[in-house]
């Protein structure tokens, strides 16, 4: 089944595995084909064109969370600018977006922070991958 892989850089990949939850075949060839072009691509075809198709709980998940930015977009007051910046969400928002989200697939099943691996700076911390 298509599904929505998440790289311990931030991109989202389509990926096929085998669970029994599948979309309909034209689905997964436009979502296959919007994220070869890459994840906001993807994240654009979810968000904007995918709004109420009914999808697996990681595809529903992202489309919910572009469908918010394809919004935030569509309602800038400067729309028409084209490098109008749109404000970030709230912290509280983003932590309820972080708890809702769903059991997903890291592309690095063992990729996690460890402090060799890890730099804090003022302001904010960085990680790289550590593939055991």
């Amino acid at each position: 089944m298509p599904s929505l892989t998440l790289t311990p850089r931030g991109h989202l990949l389509f990926t096929v595995t085998d669970d029994a939850v599948q979309p309909s075949a034209a689905l997964s060839r436009r979502l296959e084909s919007a994220f070869a072009r890459g994840s906001g691509h993807g994240l654009l075809e979810l968000g904007a064109a995918e709004v109420g198709t009914v999808l697996p709980a990681d595809f529903g998940y992202w489309r919910d969370f572009a469908a918010r930015l394809v919004t935030a977009i569509c309602m800038h007051p400067d729309f028409e600018a084209h490098h109008a910046a749109i404000p970030a969400p709230a912290i509280e928002e983003l932590e309820a977006l972080a708890a809702a989200a769903p059991p997903m697939r890291l592309r690095s099943r063992f990729w996690r922070p460890t402090r060799r691996n890890c730099r804090r700076r003022p302001g904010r911390s960085t990680c790289r991958s550590a593939a055991r």
